[in-house]
């Protein structure tokens, strides 16, 4: 997906939100609350592709390996949607749901793609982390 593709893209989908317009930074990023949801956008230049993520949870520190495989096994046996792919950055310590689009999009579908990823985060924020912490033996001393 070009830049501006991108850009016409994410004034459709701010404007949906009440936002009158937005502009992507230096870093090709902007990000957009959607209810308690937080949902960064970044575009890659080199990949022309727009990169979605909706934030799940920041750990203080870096998680035991424990933790991350509970994660993935969480992931791999989540099947009540396709909202996006659950990833861990060790950079900053996040967990999110990350959907990336390569080629253009109906804005109403990424509205609602977006929506549907703010949701999901939301649940694995709420339900499905917890479940991980509890399975892992050691649910408060990693968060």
């Amino acid at each position: 997906m070009k830049k501006d593709e991108t850009e016409k893209l994410l004034a459709d989908f701010f404007a949906r939100f009440g936002k009158a317009s937005f502009a992507f930074g230096q870093s090709n990023f902007v990000k957009a609350n959607i209810g308690e949801a937080v949902i960064g956008f970044e575009y890659q230049k080199d990949e022309q592709t727009l990169t979605c993520r909706a934030l799940i949870y920041r750990f203080r520190r870096q998680p035991r390996t424990e933790i991350l495989r509970q994660i993935t096994v969480a992931a791999e046996n989540d099947r009540t949607t396709d909202a996006g792919d659950v990833s861990f950055d060790p950079q900053s310590l996040t967990l999110s749901l990350v959907k990336n689009y390569s080629r253009k999009i109906n804005s109403r579908l990424f509205a609602a793609q977006m929506q549907q990823l703010a949701a999901t985060s939301l649940i694995w924020s709420s339900t499905i982390l917890g479940q991980v912490a509890a399975k892992s033996g050691n649910a408060s001393s990693e968060h």
